[in-house]
Protein backbone atom coordinates (compact mmCIF):
# COMPACT_ATOMS: atom_id res chain seq x y z
CA UNK A 1 0.00 0.00 0.00
CA UNK A 2 1.39 3.39 -1.01
CA UNK A 3 1.03 6.58 1.01
CA UNK A 4 0.24 9.90 -0.70
CA UNK A 5 3.99 10.54 -0.82
CA UNK A 6 4.58 7.27 -2.65
CA UNK A 7 6.17 5.31 0.20
CA UNK A 8 5.44 1.56 0.28
CA UNK A 9 3.68 0.32 3.43
CA UNK A 10 2.17 -3.01 4.49
CA UNK A 11 -1.55 -3.61 4.01
CA UNK A 12 -3.75 -2.45 6.84
CA UNK A 13 -1.42 0.41 7.92
CA UNK A 14 -3.26 3.64 8.68
CA UNK A 15 -0.15 5.89 8.64
CA UNK A 16 3.00 5.79 6.59
CA UNK A 17 5.93 4.38 8.56
CA UNK A 18 8.35 6.76 6.78
CA UNK A 19 6.64 10.14 6.55
CA UNK A 20 3.68 9.67 8.89
CA UNK A 21 1.02 10.64 6.33
CA UNK A 22 -2.38 9.02 6.63
CA UNK A 23 -3.07 6.03 4.35
CA UNK A 24 -6.57 5.13 3.13
CA UNK A 25 -9.60 7.35 3.71
CA UNK A 26 -8.76 11.05 4.02
CA UNK A 27 -5.27 10.23 3.00
CA UNK A 28 -5.02 13.62 1.37
CA UNK A 29 -5.01 15.26 4.85
CA UNK A 30 -1.49 16.30 5.62
CA UNK A 31 -0.58 15.33 9.20
CA UNK A 32 0.85 17.89 11.59
CA UNK A 33 4.59 18.10 11.12
CA UNK A 34 6.80 17.35 14.10
CA UNK A 35 7.42 20.30 16.39
CA UNK A 36 10.51 22.24 15.43
CA UNK A 37 12.56 24.78 17.36
CA UNK A 38 11.76 28.34 16.49
CA UNK A 39 14.63 29.72 14.48
CA UNK A 40 13.49 33.29 15.09
CA UNK A 41 16.40 35.49 16.23
CA UNK A 42 14.12 36.95 18.90
CA UNK A 43 14.86 34.88 22.02
CA UNK A 44 11.61 36.05 23.67
CA UNK A 45 9.33 34.66 20.89
CA UNK A 46 8.05 31.77 23.01
CA UNK A 47 4.70 31.15 21.34
CA UNK A 48 4.66 27.38 21.08
CA UNK A 49 8.44 27.05 20.73
CA UNK A 50 11.07 26.53 23.41
CA UNK A 51 14.38 28.44 23.63
CA UNK A 52 17.33 26.81 21.94
CA UNK A 53 19.46 25.13 24.60
CA UNK A 54 22.61 26.95 23.45
CA UNK A 55 20.89 30.32 23.96
CA UNK A 56 19.61 29.33 27.40
CA UNK A 57 23.04 28.10 28.50
CA UNK A 58 24.73 31.28 27.26
CA UNK A 59 22.29 33.65 28.95
CA UNK A 60 22.20 31.68 32.22
CA UNK A 61 25.94 32.41 32.67
CA UNK A 62 25.75 36.08 31.78
CA UNK A 63 22.52 37.11 33.48
CA UNK A 64 22.56 35.11 36.70
CA UNK A 65 25.72 35.23 38.92
CA UNK A 66 26.86 31.96 40.45
CA UNK A 67 26.24 31.22 44.12
CA UNK A 68 29.99 31.24 44.87
CA UNK A 69 30.40 34.78 43.51
CA UNK A 70 27.41 35.97 45.53
CA UNK A 71 28.79 34.47 48.75
CA UNK A 72 32.19 36.06 48.11
CA UNK A 73 30.64 39.49 47.64
CA UNK A 74 28.67 39.10 50.87
CA UNK A 75 31.86 38.12 52.74
CA UNK A 76 33.76 41.15 51.38
CA UNK A 77 30.96 43.52 52.38
CA UNK A 78 30.79 41.96 55.86
CA UNK A 79 34.56 42.31 56.46
CA UNK A 80 34.56 45.92 55.24
CA UNK A 81 31.64 46.78 57.53
CA UNK A 82 33.38 45.20 60.53
CA UNK A 83 36.61 47.13 59.89
CA UNK A 84 34.67 50.37 59.59
CA UNK A 85 32.92 49.78 62.92
CA UNK A 86 36.24 48.98 64.67
CA UNK A 87 37.81 52.14 63.26
CA UNK A 88 34.92 54.28 64.46
CA UNK A 89 35.12 52.78 67.97
CA UNK A 90 38.89 53.38 68.08
CA UNK A 91 38.46 57.04 67.09
CA UNK A 92 35.76 57.55 69.73
CA UNK A 93 37.95 56.02 72.48
CA UNK A 94 40.97 58.12 71.52
CA UNK A 95 38.90 61.27 71.44
CA UNK A 96 37.28 60.61 74.82
CA UNK A 97 40.65 59.77 76.41
CA UNK A 98 42.23 63.00 75.22
CA UNK A 99 39.29 65.00 76.56
CA UNK A 100 39.11 63.25 79.95
CA UNK A 101 42.71 64.09 81.04
CA UNK A 102 43.09 67.84 81.54
CA UNK A 103 46.54 69.33 81.13
CA UNK A 104 46.37 70.88 84.61
CA UNK A 105 46.17 67.41 86.26
CA UNK A 106 49.73 66.52 85.29
CA UNK A 107 52.11 66.06 88.25
CA UNK A 108 54.76 68.79 88.34
CA UNK A 109 58.32 67.61 87.89
CA UNK A 110 60.15 67.02 91.17
CA UNK A 111 63.46 68.85 91.50
CA UNK A 112 66.24 67.80 93.86
CA UNK A 113 69.47 69.14 95.31
CA UNK A 114 72.75 67.70 96.53
CA UNK A 115 73.15 68.59 100.21
CA UNK A 116 76.61 68.55 101.83
CA UNK A 117 76.88 68.01 105.58
CA UNK A 118 80.23 69.18 107.00
CA UNK A 119 81.32 68.79 110.61
CA UNK A 120 84.46 70.49 111.93
CA UNK A 121 85.99 69.35 115.21
CA UNK A 122 87.66 72.46 116.65
CA UNK A 123 90.99 71.32 118.12
CA UNK A 124 93.19 74.34 118.62
CA UNK A 125 96.45 73.81 116.77
CA UNK A 126 96.38 70.01 116.83
CA UNK A 127 94.55 69.61 113.50
CA UNK A 128 93.20 66.07 113.01
CA UNK A 129 94.88 64.79 116.19
CA UNK A 130 91.47 64.51 117.81
CA UNK A 131 91.27 64.66 121.57
CA UNK A 132 89.46 62.14 123.73
CA UNK A 133 85.70 62.26 123.37
CA UNK A 134 85.54 62.69 119.57
CA UNK A 135 86.40 59.17 118.46
CA UNK A 136 82.79 58.64 117.23
CA UNK A 137 83.12 61.28 114.49
CA UNK A 138 85.46 59.57 111.96
CA UNK A 139 83.35 57.16 109.89
CA UNK A 140 80.12 58.23 111.60
CA UNK A 141 76.83 57.81 109.74
CA UNK A 142 74.17 60.50 109.75
CA UNK A 143 70.61 60.88 108.43
CA UNK A 144 69.10 63.84 106.61
CA UNK A 145 65.42 64.72 106.99
CA UNK A 146 63.11 67.08 105.06
CA UNK A 147 60.00 68.20 106.97
CA UNK A 148 60.53 65.26 109.35
CA UNK A 149 60.88 62.59 106.64
CA UNK A 150 64.20 60.80 106.10
CA UNK A 151 65.39 61.65 102.60
CA UNK A 152 68.96 60.31 102.69
CA UNK A 153 71.94 58.99 104.59
CA UNK A 154 75.63 59.90 104.58
CA UNK A 155 78.86 58.72 106.19
CA UNK A 156 81.87 60.77 107.18
CA UNK A 157 85.32 59.60 106.05
CA UNK A 158 87.65 58.04 108.59
CA UNK A 159 90.29 60.66 107.82
CA UNK A 160 89.29 64.31 107.93
CA UNK A 161 90.73 67.44 106.33
CA UNK A 162 93.41 69.01 108.52
CA UNK A 163 92.66 72.71 108.96
CA UNK A 164 95.45 73.29 111.53
CA UNK A 165 92.94 74.72 114.00
CA UNK A 166 90.68 71.68 113.60
CA UNK A 167 89.63 68.66 111.50
CA UNK A 168 86.81 68.82 108.96
CA UNK A 169 84.66 65.86 107.91
CA UNK A 170 82.27 66.17 104.95
CA UNK A 171 79.78 63.94 103.13
CA UNK A 172 77.19 64.71 100.40
CA UNK A 173 73.66 63.36 100.07
CA UNK A 174 72.22 63.47 96.53
CA UNK A 175 68.66 63.80 95.20
CA UNK A 176 67.27 65.64 98.21
CA UNK A 177 63.85 67.23 97.49
CA UNK A 178 64.21 71.02 97.43
CA UNK A 179 60.60 71.91 98.28
CA UNK A 180 60.65 71.27 102.06
CA UNK A 181 60.44 74.05 104.67
CA UNK A 182 62.70 72.56 107.36
CA UNK A 183 65.76 70.32 106.96
CA UNK A 184 67.55 68.54 109.77
CA UNK A 185 70.67 66.40 110.24
CA UNK A 186 71.66 64.11 113.10
CA UNK A 187 74.21 61.36 113.71
CA UNK A 188 72.68 57.90 113.49
CA UNK A 189 74.06 57.16 116.96
CA UNK A 190 71.86 59.94 118.36
CA UNK A 191 74.68 61.16 120.61
CA UNK A 192 75.23 64.61 119.10
CA UNK A 193 71.71 66.01 118.90
CA UNK A 194 69.88 67.39 115.83
CA UNK A 195 70.69 70.51 113.84
CA UNK A 196 67.94 72.31 111.87
CA UNK A 197 68.14 74.64 108.88
CA UNK A 198 65.33 76.33 106.99
CA UNK A 199 65.18 76.07 103.24
CA UNK A 200 66.19 79.73 102.99
CA UNK A 201 69.25 79.14 105.21
CA UNK A 202 70.39 76.18 103.10
CA UNK A 203 69.91 78.13 99.87
CA UNK A 204 71.94 81.03 101.28
CA UNK A 205 74.73 78.59 102.21
CA UNK A 206 74.66 76.82 98.80
CA UNK A 207 72.83 73.79 100.28
CA UNK A 208 75.59 73.04 102.84
CA UNK A 209 75.04 72.18 106.49
CA UNK A 210 78.02 73.72 108.35
CA UNK A 211 78.37 72.08 111.77
CA UNK A 212 81.09 72.33 114.40
CA UNK A 213 82.07 70.69 117.72
CA UNK A 214 84.57 71.68 120.44
CA UNK A 215 86.23 74.96 121.29
CA UNK A 216 88.21 77.33 119.10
Amino acid sequence: MLCPSGHLNSDGMMFCTQCGMRIGPNSNVVPNPPAQYNSSPNPFDTVGTPFPQAFVAQNSETQFPSKAKSNRNIAIISVASTLLVVLLIFLVVINSSSESVPVTSQTPELTTKAVTVSLTVMNGLDGCDLPYGYSDIPGAQFELRADGTVVGFGRYPYTGLDLTFGCKFSSTVFEVPDDADIYSVALASGNRGTIYNTRAELEANSWVFSLSLGND
